[in-house]
């Protein structure tokens, strides 16, 4: 199981050039996005990850604590335990 959390906001490399580069290498695991941004900026990079392809299967809004990740990883550790019972 592969994932990335992606920050849209990041120092040398912003997270659109980032899915952009997913995308080319033809990245098929999960996709977490996070950012404190507004919405709007969120809702667009989730679109144009998903027009690419790409598996995003959650969002956290920074700043990030622990119970907004397990609230976003549960599902998907879930689903990879089903996986690896299968």
């Amino acid at each position: 199981m592969r994932l990335i959390i992606l920050d849209i906001n990041m120092p040398e490399m912003d997270g659109i050039e980032l899915l952009r580069h997913l995308h080319s290498i033809k990245y098929n695991g999960q996709l977490v996005i996070c950012s404190a941004s507004h919405s709007s900026s969120t809702e667009s990079a989730q679109t144009l990850a998903q027009a690419y392809g790409l598996s995003v299967d959650g969002f956290i809004r920074k700043p990030i604590t622990k119970d907004k990740l397990d609230k976003v990883f549960e599902p998907i550790l879930a689903h990879a335990g089903q996986l690896l019972s299968a």
